[in-house]
């Protein structure tokens, strides 16, 4: 029994039943706004470097594992990175981690339902379900021109900044994102685990 109590003790330590989305303003099957969003740049053809993003408060604690946004390629590199940010006053803090996506856009910017980018976090940045945070777009470049498409219905906080000035909050159609932490492995399979490991 003990053997068997040891098993499921490591089963239930390396199973994930899911993910559970803290928060979600896609619509169904990931549609949002095609027709209009965010610029997102830096360098030519736009010639402002642009960053822009908005606040979320996750609805449970948890250690964020993945993150989806609708952001298009318009021209130039095919770069782009969504910064997981910390509140500072109302306005985007520091960075708490860092998706990349090189060559990952699809192209065409606004008009086409394309599937949002998919960033895999390193399962170490704790989400409090008390705090507020911010998901900002940026694009390294040199030159770059990206678009993050709007969501269909929800508003709220807006952060943007020109050539790395001060940020501007305002309210405003939210971008499209959401972002999600591990589902808890099965409760009652590790307390079986547990109890069989007693005796």
């Amino acid at each position: 029994m003990r053997i068997l109590g040891l098993i499921l003790l490591g089963v239930c330590a390396a199973t994930v039943v899911g993910q559970t989305f803290v928060y979600d303003n896609f619509g169904a099957n990931w549609t949002y706004n095609t027709g209009t969003g965010y610029t997102i740049s830096v360098g030519a053809p736009v010639n402002t470097d642009w960053d822009q993003g908005n606040s979320f408060v996750p609805s449970q604690s948890g250690y964020l594992t993945d993150v989806w946004a609708a952001v298009n390629h318009v021209t130039g590199d095919n770069t782009m990175e969504l910064w997981l940010m910390d509140d500072n006053g109302n306005q985007p803090g520091n960075i708490l981690e860092t998706f990349k996506f090189q060559n990952a856009m699809v192209p065409g910017g606004f008009g086409g339902q394309n599937p949002p980018l998919h960033g895999v976090g390193a399962g170490t940045t704790f989400l409090d379900s008390s705090k507020k945070y911010w998901l900002i777009a940026s694009t390294p470049g040199p030159n770059s021109w990206c678009a993050w498409n709007y969501s269909l219905s929800d508003f709220g906080d807006r952060a943007a900044r020109q050539n790395m000035g001060a940020w501007t909050i305002s309210q405003s159609q939210k971008a499209a994102f959401a972002i999600a932490i591990p589902e808890p492995a099965t409760l009652g399979l590790l307390a079986l685990g547990l109890l069989l490991r007693r005796r």
